[in-house]
């Protein structure tokens, strides 16, 4: 079995950005946990790049690696409305600043397709999205990182295939969010692995009941994670980078010795 030392070292743990440059800073370097933070809007427009460059500087002292979760309110990239696609690249640009300076292994957007929202419309939805992605992801690319997109509400794989496929070429992975899986879709995990698997880059783990985003220790729900887990030791030589978004800390440590139970490299 893995120790728990060493897959603290392999995963990252979600932090909204106020926290970690609050209280949180210290309880990272002490546990030797991999940050990834989120930035939403309001953490973006206040930003003291100096903070940040010195809270860079410290964790890459520490052998730590980062994460960068970009924002999702109301950040529709395959909207049809030319100004607001135009605010999204602003907000993205704003986060390539953040890349510069933390240097992330990922940064994960909300892919953001609601076929309620979009079902009229799914091909200028496509092309709209690909513009923003390919622009974005080549920004990220150009700083050594990567872009993935998360699934939130959409209800089926199929439903985000086409832009996957158009961004193959992109190197824009995908981000499969298995708390969103359960909560929001009708269909199942395994199908979820079979049709975007191949574009299979980041997991965000945690859990829930079947109902709601509850973000739950791993474990303490009911998502599958022997069934992604089995997948994952029969499909992948190399593990995706994995962030567990745990709500508390006290849930850090039961979704860590949840994994240990899983963990197949």
């Amino acid at each position: 079995m893995t120790e728990k030392r060493n897959i603290l070292g392999m995963v990252h743990v979600g932090i909204p950005y106020a926290m970690f440059a609050g209280d949180s800073l210290s309880m990272f370097l002490e546990k030797r946990l991999n940050p990834e933070i989120s930035f939403d809007s309001e953490a973006l427009d206040s930003l003291n790049h100096k903070n940040l460059e010195g809270m860079a500087g410290i964790l890459k002292e520490r052998g730590l690696t980062v994460t960068v979760h970009a924002p999702f309110m109301d950040i529709a990239p395959g909207s049809p409305d030319q100004l607001v696609r135009g605010v999204v690249r602003k907000r993205l640009q704003q986060v390539i600043d953040v890349v510069k300076i933390l240097k992330p292994r990922t940064v994960v957007c909300h892919a953001a397709y609601e076929d309620r929202r979009y079902r009229h419309m799914k091909d200028k939805w496509l092309e709209y999205s690909f513009s923003v992605w390919r622009w974005f992801g080549s920004r990220v690319a150009d700083e050594g990182g990567r872009l993935v997109l998360e699934n939130v509400f959409e209800n089926s794989p199929e439903e985000l295939l086409d832009l996957f496929k158009a961004l193959a070429r992109e190197q824009v992975g995908f981000c499969l969010d298995v708390g969103h899986q359960a909560a929001f879709s009708s269909v199942s995990l395994e199908r979820w692995l079979q049709v975007l698997g191949e574009f299979l880059h980041q997991l965000h783990l945690h859990d829930n009941n079947g109902i709601r985003d509850e973000h739950l220790a791993i474990g303490k729900g009911t998502v599958d994670f022997p069934l992604l887990f089995r997948w994952l030791e029969k499909n992948r030589n190399k593990r995706p980078v994995m962030t567990i978004e745990p709500h508390t800390r006290e849930d850090i440590d039961p979704s860590i010795a949840t994994l240990e139970r899983f963990w197949p490299w």
